[in-house]
């Protein structure tokens, strides 16, 4: 029977609006299946370029006997220019099944100075300001990355550029001592000292453009992820007075970034977020919360989910043996949340800091086993049933 043409407006209307929700629907459970489908879970392994090779094979005993699936480490010299221990490190530990989320750092000439050390600040090592770093060495440095790896038939999790490079610690273009504040974004384009770190950003841009040139000409790694380098989170207690070193917000760098296409160059934005050392579950979730909030949104158009490739729970001890019942109920309750941010798309990756580095508190790995923190941070928490109850918190 022909519909009156009334009807039938009405009729193609409630149609129309029907599959746009479905569009719409479609669109956000893509983006929380992209987060669960590929969650990457893993450790810190600090430094094992500097490891004597008898420590490097016992840590990837370790790992392969823990089912370790990724590895987050510095690609870094031993000495020199010989970075030959780390390579084969990562050749050894990918035929034992694990692979590498590499943090690849700036390179500089031979006439860049450092910013002096000052000991009485947190900020206590010499750092290279990162606006005077050498393009044309970099490209050789992540060039010659590649190359070996798909010579090797390496497959990477990752190229993570750079390491905290927001604050004082990790980049000599902040100002030590300092006031202990954290810059805005108009700050870097006011503020003194904001205007030098502007300018290390304008570099990072350099450079990060000629890392995805780079990565996108490897074979077997062309895909692989390129990573922010991981942003130190700021809070309203750190950075402070008392340790007279400077940060960058998350928000501000990102929203500067962005502001020069980092958003066309990079797959994640790292992020670093010591949240849980108080070992307060509601509030860590809510410093995590902010902390993946400022990277991603699914209303913001190129978007980028998170990684945290930092975050750690203080053991309460190394004496043998080692007393963990406390933070591994710490531990298993801050991964179940943490599926809340997974499932939404905004948390893709977690890296925990770190296996066993006996100069931090943080190791999973004590007294020559697996600690039942590390078992609950090393499973996988997509599986996890949250309750309705467990998701109002957050």
């Amino acid at each position: 029977m022909k519909l009156p043409s009334g009807k039938l407006r009405k009729v193609l209307f409630f149609v129309l609006v029907f599959f746009a929700v479905q569009a719409i629907t479609e669109q956000k459970s893509s983006a929380r299946d992209a987060g669960t489908s590929s969650f990457v879970s893993g450790v810190n392994l600090p430094n094992p370029q500097w490891k004597s090779e008898e420590f490097r094979k016992a840590l990837l005993d370790e790992v392969a006997a823990a089912k370790v699936k990724f590895l987050r480490y510095p690609y870094q010299a031993s000495s020199g220019e010989d970075f030959t221990p780390i390579i084969e490190f990562t050749i050894e530990a990918y035929r034992r099944g694990a692979r590498a989320l590499l943090i690849v750092f700036p390179q500089f000439g031979p006439s860049t100075r450092k910013r002096p050390a000052v000991h009485q600040t947190i900020a206590r090592w010499d750092e290279f300001p990162l606006s005077e770093a050498d393009e044309g060495k970099f490209r050789t440095h992540v060039a010659d990355l590649f190359a070996k790896f798909d010579a090797a038939g390496v497959k990477l999790a990752g190229v993570e550029f750079d390491n905290e490079l927001n604050w004082a610690q990790f980049n000599g273009d902040f100002n030590v001592p300092s006031d202990g504040k954290t810059l805005t974004l108009k700050d870097l384009k006011e503020d003194p000292e904001g205007q030098a770190v502007a300018q290390g950003y304008d570099k990072y841009i350099a450079l990060l453009r000629i890392l995805y040139d780079e990565r996108n000409h490897a074979s077997l790694n062309h895909d692989t992820p390129i990573v922010l380098g991981g942003l130190a989170q700021t809070t309203s207690e750190w950075p402070s007075p008392k340790e007279h070193a400077d940060a960058v917000s998350i928000s501000a760098t990102l929203d500067y970034l962005r502001e020069r296409g980092l958003d066309s160059l990079v797959d994640f934005y790292g992020v670093h977020s010591y949240a849980g050392v108080s070992g307060d579950v509601r509030g860590a979730m809510a410093q995590f919360k902010d902390a993946f909030s400022q990277c991603y949104s699914l209303s913001q158009p190129g978007h980028k989910p998170c990684w945290l490739t930092e975050w750690g729970l203080y053991a309460h001890g190394l004496v043998c043996p080692v007393d963990d019942r406390e933070r591994a109920a710490t531990a298993r309750e801050l991964m179940s949340q943490l599926a809340v941010f997974i499932r939404t798309g905004a948390l893709n990756a977690q890296f925990y800091y770190d296996w066993r580095d006996p100069e931090t508190y943080y190791g999973i790995y004590l007294c020559g086993a697996l600690t039942e923190t590390g078992k609950a941070i090393l499973r996988d928490p997509r599986f996890d049933s949250l309750s309705e109850t467990s998701r109002e918190k957050f």
